[in-house]
């Protein structure tokens, strides 16, 4: 057989391997679709058997979330600490306590994650506003975070509160506390997730209908009223045992409160 015809033929069978491959693609997602469908449809008749309507059309989906363990970078947190109160002294306290102090202030930085900034020297002057001087601080030590969501009791014209955010996922215990005099910024307070931050293999997460399934059960044993689930987003927990570890969580929205859920064991956990 002449060449040209045998890479012809190896041409036409490379076609036709890949439109069998692609339809198996397709096939398979339809199919994926409609376990999907077939699983949300399940969710909503549980829910609506325990007196509880959904108002979102799915579920989200649990595949892409990721644990992440931490550790503490001395180096890093020193940095840190030096792009707010400028050339800094370190002494080391024991237990774990780093005591920073410079030019514009003093700081105490644990190792779990808390620490206290106090401009006692050169208090921040106010930017804009307390929230554009909040965020500016936070850039400058290399934090994302966005404004929280507090009770009208907490707040106030002299206090910002932030939740730190980790790829653009909040760290629901994670909070920055500001507080301001009537044009300067005094002190910086709260919870850090430590520096280092790397992806934890060994956490597996339960898909979208189980946890669901799990809630119900949370809501049945434990007495709680709910009658409607508002919203449904992941976020991340810190937990400094261990050496530190940043959980995924399901941060459900109700009519009668906001629960979390570990999608990891389906259990219930603390919020802020």
């Amino acid at each position: 057989m002449e060449s040209s015809k045998i890479k012809n033929l190896i041409i036409c069978i490379l076609v036709v391997v890949n439109l069998f491959l692609a339809g198996l693609a397709a096939t398979d997602g339809i199919q994926a679709s409609r376990n999907r469908a077939a699983a949300n449809e399940a969710v909503h008749t549980i829910l609506e058997n325990n007196g509880i309507m959904l108002t979102l059309r799915e579920l989200p989906e649990t595949d892409g979330l990721q644990s992440y363990a931490v550790s503490r970078d001395l180096e890093r947190e020193k940095t840190m600490v030096s792009s707010v109160l400028g050339s800094v002294t370190v002494k080391d306290m024991g237990g774990n306590i780093m005591y920073y102090y410079g030019e514009k202030g003093q700081a105490n930085f644990r190792g779990s994650g808390e620490f206290v900034l106090l401009f006692d020297s050169q208090p921040v002057p106010v930017e804009q506003d307390p929230l554009t001087t909040a965020r500016s601080v936070l850039k400058k030590m290399g934090i994302e975070a966005e404004p929280a969501a507090l009770p009208q009791d907490q707040g106030g014209d002299d206090v910002v509160v932030m939740t730190v955010l980790y790829e653009d996922t909040p760290v629901i215990n994670c909070q920055i506390r500001f507080t301001f005099s009537t044009n300067a910024l005094l002190m910086v307070e709260g919870t850090r997730p430590l520096d280092i931050q790397r992806e934890d293999p060994t956490v597996t997460v339960l898909d979208a209908s189980t946890l669901m399934t799990r809630f119900v059960g949370i809501v049945n044993r434990s007495g709680y009223v709910c009658s409607e689930i508002r919203d449904i987003r992941p976020v991340l927990q810190y937990s400094d045992a261990s050496g530190g570890k940043l959980l995924p969580v399901w941060e459900i929205e109700t009519d009668a409160r906001t629960y979390y859920l570990n999608v990891s064991t389906g259990e219930e956990q603390s919020g802020v």
